[in-house]
């Protein structure tokens, strides 16, 4: 994912990639918000949902760090579920939003090492990655309904 420095490529496996948010706790719950600039702000409450448990852990860690109104948040694709790793105690503003939006793209791509060693190996396997794993993918469902998987 390129950033605000084009010339670095940075990638993190997708259990480590991470979001963070403004939590302002309202009448119906928590208000999740990123930073636009200018002083605006990203309501990002209607995608992430944290569950009940997680909202607990947050509210506990909220309590115990006075004053701080910083989130890391993730998304665990596997789950289909967000979830709240802790409060940011060394931050005192959210993710910018081309940060938010890199992060979410790099989470919905699923890239693997796999893919990233052979994409920059080069050559024909880098070239074709998309269709050879197409066919891997569709061997592996006729293997599986032919109870060969």
């Amino acid at each position: 994912i390129f950033g605000s420095d084009e010339n670095l490529l940075k990638w993190k496996y997708l259990d480590t990639a991470t979001i963070d948010v403004r939590v302002d706790r309202e009448v119906s719950g928590y208000k999740f918000t990123v930073d636009a600039g200018e002083g605006a702000h990203v309501d990002m409450s209607p995608f992430i949902k944290l569950p009940s448990q997680e909202v607990m852990k947050m509210e506990a860690d909220r309590n115990c760090a006075k004053n701080c109104n910083v989130a890391e948040v993730g998304f665990n694709p596997a789950t289909g579920e967000w979830y709240y790793k802790m409060m940011r105690t060394d931050k005192s503003k959210s993710n910018f939003i081309r940060t938010v939006m890199g992060t979410l793209l790099e989470v919905a791509e699923g890239i693997t090492t796999n893919e990233i060693r052979i994409r920059l190996m080069g050559g024909e396997a880098a070239k074709d990655y998309g269709t050879n794993m197409a066919k891997l993918e569709k061997e592996m469902l006729q293997a599986a309904r032919h109870g060969r998987g």
